[in-house]
């Protein structure tokens, strides 16, 4: 019984520690392809704040990126971005077919300036 307690005490302090330690972790995603350009990233939560003020400037919206989000966000020249957060996850979409190269600059730069802020220490 002793040895039954042991083991399961030290499985419980392994997991709260990989849970405390999951806080960190970071992937970061970016597929550029023919006909589109998309940017996933899963991040530490406490940079939540970091970046949603950011897309709010650089899109110029504002965005609750604690909530589930799933919505189409216009850029300039009539642009389009499909937008998916949730916390701790953002995921950016853009469709080049029928879309001009400033458009698909523009989005590459918002998504490499977020990749900028979410690899800072």
């Amino acid at each position: 019984m002793k040895y039954l307690i042991y083991i399961i005490s030290i499985l419980l302090f392994t997991m709260g520690y990989g849970c405390k330690n999951r806080n960190n972790n970071l992937n970061i995603t970016i597929t550029d392809t023919n006909d589109s350009y998309n940017f996933k990233a899963a991040y530490p939560e406490n940079k939540t704040e970091i970046l949603e003020k950011y897309l709010d400037s650089a899109l110029n919206n504002k965005l609750d990126l604690d909530s589930d989000l799933d919505l189409i966000v216009a850029i300039k020249n009539g642009e389009k971005i499909n937008l998916k957060a949730s916390s701790g996850k953002l995921e950016i979409n853009f469709n080049k077919s029928g879309s001009t190269a400033t458009g698909y600059m523009q989005v590459k730069r918002i998504a490499e300036e977020a990749n900028k802020l979410l690899t800072k220490e």
